[in-house]
């Protein structure tokens, strides 16, 4: 369909600093949520501090994704750009760093919660949670990589990160109703699992949302 990419299009030499920024960032993100999800299994088998370190690391990360970003945003300042591509990109930019604060979100309710207490559902349903939330990111990943050299293959991939998101989406609203019927298990606690949820599939929505900034960079590329 389009066989081309954005570096083609507005040339490497000016483009490929950022874009490898980008990159970077991406992998980092994707290093963040899969993190998260051996936080999840570590803390389901009761080891605590492994999980605990697990989400040391998230913190790392999130740091580092963030002086990614601040870079990526300073390099798209510099030299003479094309004003809607480097609009699209600093979008773009933002939208890979949602990913992340959510998946770090995630962890930091993770730190609170004794998944011990939780009914053996409510625990598989997490870890499938967890599971199809790394498959969302890591198509994301590879729609931002597929962004520099082809434009067909990342708008395929665009819509398989949103065919997985559908599926994300449906594994919440099944935990989500699961919670009202837990007994033995403290308002408090019920509260922060029910948080950890929602920032779990905030995290698939960022990726969606990733995914329609980059339809908008491969339509007014195309253009």
């Amino acid at each position: 369909m389009i066989e081309i990419g954005f570096l083609k299009k507005f040339g490497s030499k000016r483009w490929s600093p950022a874009f490898n920024m980008m990159l970077e960032h991406v992998n980092v993100t994707l290093g963040v949520v899969n993190d998260l999800k051996e936080a999840i299994s570590l803390r389901m088998k009761g080891d605590k501090e492994g999980s605990l370190r697990m989400i040391r690391q998230i913190d790392a990360k999130e740091h580092e994704a963030d002086e990614l970003r601040r870079k990526i945003m300073v390099k798209l300042t510099e030299g003479v750009l094309p004003p809607i591509s480097r609009q699209d990109l600093v979008h773009l930019a933002r939208r890979l760093d949602y990913i992340t604060d959510y998946a770090h979100e995630a962890a930091r309710y993770l730190m609170y919660i004794d998944l011990n207490q939780l009914p053996e559902d409510v625990n598989k349903g997490l870890m499938k949670l967890a599971e199809e939330t790394l498959r969302c990111a890591e198509a994301t990943r590879e729609a931002v990589n597929a962004l520099e050299k082809d434009f067909s293959k990342c708008l395929e991939l665009c819509d398989e990160v949103e065919s997985i998101e559908v599926v994300c989406d449906n594994l919440f609203l099944d935990l989500i109703g699961k919670l009202p019927c837990i007994r033995d298990t403290s308002p408090g606690m019920l509260l922060l699992v029910h948080d950890l949820i929602i920032s779990m599939e905030n995290i698939s929505d960022a990726c969606e949302n990733t995914v329609d900034a980059m339809k908008a960079v491969v339509i007014r590329a195309s253009g």
